[in-house]
């Protein structure tokens, strides 16, 4: 009898209790999306500037990926559309939060942003380790249909432990 064993993933179990998060660690990585209008690159997204900001050509399963160079446990996820420059632009008004497992894309959280001009923040329980992450949209720009997605910062947080 042998015995296989699976590819572990990082998971936050047996790190102790999660008692914060760290800062933005978003901008170290690279940014990559589905689409790019103009000049509104996906880097701009992760930038730490509301004055810059990535903007979709269309407004159908839209992505914005942030790739690490090792893994990182995100815990924390915030988007912004401050509307600077953005014109009739939005946050989805639906979108996954996933993680790549080295095969396909796992979904953390779906969740439903709402407003304009107010961070989004969600928190994410159980996310494992990976050097991918993204935001996929799931739903149409809260503006409406034919609005693009447009995001003027993200961030992403790892969490604390005691």
């Amino acid at each position: 009898m042998s015995l296989v064993l699976a590819p572990q993933l990082l998971f936050p179990q047996g790190l102790g209790t999660l008692t914060g998060y760290t800062a933005d660690i978003s901008s170290s990585g690279t940014a990559a999306a589905s689409s790019v209008s103009g000049g509104n690159a996906a880097a701009n997204a992760i930038d730490d500037s509301t004055s810059t900001y990535w903007q979709s050509t269309s407004n159908s399963g839209q992505w914005l990926e942030v790739t690490f160079s090792a893994d990182k446990i995100i815990r924390k996820m915030t988007m912004r559309n401050t509307g600077s420059g953005a014109g009739f632009n939005a946050l989805p008004s639906g979108a996954d939060l996933q993680y790549y497992n080295g095969s396909s894309y796992v979904t953390v959280a779906s969740v439903t942003p709402t407003g304009v001009d107010t961070l989004q923040e969600f928190t994410l329980d159980e996310s494992p380790g990976s050097t991918k992450w993204r935001i996929l949209q799931t739903a149409n720009a809260i503006a409406g249909p034919g609005t693009n997605i447009a995001l003027d910062e993200v961030e992403m947080m790892e969490g604390t432990y005691a």
